[in-house]
């Protein structure tokens, strides 16, 4: 019996010897004794590694669909995979050699075992070896060939015969077992005969071309009609230099130290022979200006997105868009280790004015481990080749999805038998895709929808090791890093072609991506759509109507990062307005905004993403609506920045002595309340405008402050404390929630049990809740203000973030797996909500950060502040609850080292220092320089001898 070697795992988990009741045993394998369900037996599965459960079967025989082929024990597998050299069926019937040889090769021709090399039915067993292992001459006889019934001829073979047709005739086996020969469609058969267009004949075809090209003298191939068309030549990234190839007279140009591999080619008809050749290296894209042997740097255009790892290109000069996709960035790990994670982006950036690009976000999610891009800008489709790592290579899920030019998700084309796609090409003429498995070495081709798989070709000794491609006519040219070649095969006859156009081997140049101006947009666009359009920033040609099959396009308007567009679909704005409402959040230590209202499949970027400086991770994330500003600190250096959303200027607000994981704005008072987990403080920043340098004031000194928020209409704090060393058998079990007023009096402990791993919190004005995520629990306490009528809301996924949104009372809650609206029921508990996906973050990397900024929501009008009617404080006015009315009042303080005299004047006092509320087996440092800092006790044991 045949075991596929990539289906047949044995079970990861480990059984006892004696399975549990309802479970079938495997044979021992290679990882331990392994058990199955009854229905995994006889399932065309492998689930044990020896194959025992698929052992001593007898199928049932089912009915294939049209688009199947049925393997001789009954298994239906996708008809593009038989005879492609990889056996499917279980059986391995997909891959027998008497099916294959039409297969393969078509009809008159004989496919050399070893290397599926196509020879003529006429050189098998003529005495001359021909196959690479000589096995065309191997054990040669014609004695089956009387019985054959030939009707034209019969060759002499391995199997004591073998009957073949004229050419343009195909062996027809009868019902009473003679081969007779019939027409053969040479339009339908593996490989095509034709560059583009294919008409069968009786024992013949003949090919023709689209507009805008002429047949070649060959018959068979198409030219392109157009005067310019024969200087475009292919443009490698070899080593740290960038050549053309194909003998053209150009020396290239040196790239960066950096060796950028990422390139695209655009072609623009209005310049003649000249063309832009482009590529990414430290954030700044590069654009050279080809004219014949000649080139000149045309621009270097600073990108506001930091992209560390551009992969690869595509261009789509009648727009002036360029693709950009991005693999990875680097971050900082929990133990501040620099490590690569995936982040996978497609920016597109529009050049219609080159000293003012405009930057937008196409593809944010969805895509992990992306290799290639590429670009048919005849209809508006982007395809994009990319993974799903795992822990074992063999085990990458490999796919090839399909977008629109706007970034549109379209559908997945390839998702099964791909480990990883490296390098895709085009043929934008006849819809076919050519793609590289680098794992598997081989190439690949099949139509738009993933239709007519075949392999084109396997690496072997001819091409090792491919890594990237592209197509020209009927030519791909390749890159092989094992070689360090590029090679040439062309796809009208891929056996038989196969030439080393160049050797980089000598100077051990590598080699990585290759690219080409996609000069057949001459010939597919009459005009350019977009030129028509009244779109104000950026414009791309997407289908019209892309499931009926149409080749039409239609202009689609959008905005780069920062602007949404209007309700008339052609302007843009910047979503500043009283009506804006943003959700902030922190992603591979990118801090990001998106609306509230945005759905989950709207790729808008409203705001232009912060990126943290280098070196450094952003954790503690505030705003403040009215000014238009947000607030981020960095955690280790204890830096806090103001980002103003509408100038996109970033401005140091201060820096304090301490690791800041938390923000939370008083934005009616103009306080930034900031927490430091490593001196144990909270921290007042009084905020000035506009913003600058600002005093900086210790608060309150409280264990381990994992996060905190304020509620400036109650003038109170929130937060949470972990007083983790201090915890006993018989008390302080548990982490507690504290409430403080916002001038620091008043520390009330409202919440202390039953809070295992808390990790953020946020309080709801509307509802006066308060949630708290407890990550141990899988859960959301949810309490009043007072810490009391607690429910537990339980959650599917492990909860990092909590955001409240006021205006509807809803919380936002974020996961490993990206971000989720609960919206309460409304007459329900408190305890019940709805809930639905809004976003997606790939590989769980979302910071504990996560406030909403709303733009428009300040009923309690600043000219009723208690700080600004009575604004008499010498020192600072900070506010607080009035319990007996449930308003606000003032609250005079003054710095450290002062103290009120009455109720609004400051006086120097040494001794005054803020309250101190250290945990148990902690003490409060009374020196200048750390007053008032908890630092936790610990006693030695000391055992001590004396001998007489």
């Amino acid at each position: 019996m045949f075991v596929s070697t990539l289906t047949g795992i044995c079970n990861p988990k480990k059984c006892e010897a004696t399975c549990a009741p309802g479970l079938n045993r495997c044979s021992i394998c290679e990882v331990g004794i392994a058990c199955y369900p009854p229905t995994s037996k006889c399932n065309f599965f492998i689930d044990c590694v020896d194959g025992s459960d698929e052992l001593n079967c007898t199928y049932v025989s089912t009915k294939c669909s049209e688009s199947e082929f049925q393997c001789d024990n009954g298994e239906c597998i996708d008809s593009s995979f038989v005879c492609d050299s990889n056996a499917d069926c279980l059986d391995a019937s997909d891959e027998h050699e008497h099916k294959c040889y039409d297969h393969i090769c078509g009809p008159n021709h004989y496919a050399c075992s070893a290397t599926g090399k196509c020879i003529d039915i006429e050189k098998l067993c003529d005495d001359t070896p021909d196959c690479l292992q000589g096995n065309d001459e191997l054990s040669c006889s014609s004695d089956k060939c009387n019985s054959l019934a030939c009707e034209y001829s019969c060759r002499p073979s391995s199997d004591g015969g073998l009957c073949y047709c004229k050419p343009g005739f195909q062996v027809n086996v009868t019902e009473a077992g003679a081969n007779t020969c019939i027409d053969y469609n040479e339009c339908h058969g593996p490989w095509p005969v034709c560059e583009q267009m294919c008409s069968n004949t009786e024992g013949s075809f003949f090919c023709s071309c689209h507009n805008g090209y002429i047949i070649d003298a060959d018959g068979r191939s198409c030219n392109l009609f157009h005067p310019y068309s024969e200087v475009l030549h292919p443009v490698v990234v070899r080593g740290h230099k960038l050549t053309a190839i194909l003998n053209d007279n150009w020396g290239g140009v040196d790239l960066s130290t950096n060796g950028s591999k990422s390139l695209a080619v655009g072609y623009d008809s209005s310049y003649g022979t000249d063309y832009y050749i482009f590529w990414v290296d430290n954030s700044k894209l590069n654009v050279l200006k080809k004219m014949q042997s000649t080139a000149t740097l045309e621009a270097q255009v600073p990108l506001k997105h930091m992209l560390e790892d551009v992969v690869s290109m595509a261009a789509d000069w009648l727009t002036k868009n360029i693709y950009l996709l991005h693999n990875s960035r680097v971050v900082n790990d929990k133990f501040d280790r620099k490590v690569k994670k995936p982040y996978s982006q497609v920016i597109l950036v529009n050049l219609a004015n080159m000293s003012a690009p405009r930057e937008q976000t196409i593809i944010d999610s969805g895509i992990q481990y992306p290799q290639d891009i590429a670009l048919d800008s005849k209809r508006g489709f982007l395809f994009i080749a990319h993974h799903r790592y795992r822990a074992n290579i063999f085990r990458k899920n490999g796919m090839i999805s399909k977008f629109d030019t706007s970034g549109k998700f379209i559908k997945n084309v390839i998702t099964t038998r791909l480990l990883n796609p490296q390098g895709i090409a085009l043929d934008s003429i006849n819809k076919r895709i050519f793609f590289v498995d680098m794992l598997r070495d081989v190439i690949e081709m099949c139509d738009y929808e993933g239709r007519g798989r075949q392999v084109l070709y396997e690496g072997g000794a001819g091409i090792p090791r491919p890594y990237d491609m592209v197509l020209s006519g009927h030519t791909l040219y390749i890159t092989d890093q094992t070689k360090m070649e590029i090679v040439s095969l062309d796809i009208l006859d891929p056996h038989n072609s196969l030439k080393v156009v160049e050797d980089y081997h000598k100077s051990q140049d590598q080699v990585y991506q290759i690219a080409i101006a996609d000069y057949h947009s001459l010939a597919a666009h009459d005009k350019n759509i977009c030129h028509e359009s009244l779109c104000e920033q950026i414009c791309t040609p997407v289908p019209a109507d892309f499931m009926l099959g149409s080749v039409s396009l239609a202009p689609k308007c959008s905005c780069e990062d920062g602007y949404v567009l209007n309700d008339d679909k052609m302007s843009c704005r910047r979503p500043v307005e009283d009506s804006d409402r943003y959700l902030l959040y922190v992603d591979h230590n990118i801090l990001k905004g998106r609306l509230v209202n945005q759905s989950s499949d709207d790729v808008t970027v409203p705001m232009v993403p912060v990126y943290a400086e280098e070196d450094n991770n952003i954790v503690g994330i505030s705003g403040d609506g009215s000014k238009r500003v947000i607030y981020y600190s960095y955690g280790v250096t204890g830096k806090v920045m103001v980002y103003n959303m509408v100038t996109g200027e970033q401005t140091h607000l201060a820096t304090i002595n301490g690791e800041i994981e938390s923000l939370a704005a008083d934005y009616l008072n103009h306080w930034l309340y900031a927490a430091d987990v490593l001196y144990h403080r909270i921290y007042a920043i009084k905020l000035t405008d506009p913003p600058g340098s600002s005093e900086v004031i210790p608060l309150i000194s409280a264990p381990y402050i994992l996060a905190l928020d304020v509620l400036p209409f109650k003038g109170q704090l929130f937060w949470i404390s972990d007083n983790l060393l201090s915890r006993s058998e018989d008390e302080e079990k548990f982490a507690a929630v504290m409430r403080s007023n916002c001038d620091g009096s008043e520390v009330t402990k409202i919440i202390s049990k039953d809070l295992h791993k808390p990790r953020s919190i946020a309080v709801n004005s509307h509802t006066e809740r308060v949630y708290v995520s407890d990550i141990s629990q899988h859960s959301i306490m949810n309490c009043n203000l007072d810490g009391d009528n607690c429910y537990r809301i339980p959650f599917s996924n492990t909860v990092l973030s909590l955001a409240v949104e006021v205006r509807s009372g809803g919380l936002y809650v974020g996961t490993p797996a990206g971000i989720d609206y609960m919206q309460p029921v409304e007459g329900g508990s408190p305890a019940q909500f709805t809930t639905k996906h809004v976003a997606s973050i790939e590989q769980g990397l979302l910071g504990k950060a996560m406030r909403v900024l709303d733009f428009g929501i300040y009923p309690y009008q600043r000219a009723y502040h208690p700080c600004e009617r009575l604004n008499d404080c010498e020192g600072y006015c900070f506010t607080a609850h009035d319990a007996t009315d449930g308003s606000i009042a003032r609250r005079c303080a003054c710095p450290p080292g002062q103290s009120l005299s009455g109720n609004t004047q400051c006086v120097t006092n040494s001794s005054a220092y803020f309250p101190s509320i250290c945990g148990v087996n902690t003490y409060e440092c009374h020196h200048d320089h750390n007053a008032g800092e908890c630092y936790f006790i610990i006693i030695h044991s000391i055992l001590v001898f004396i001998s007489n």
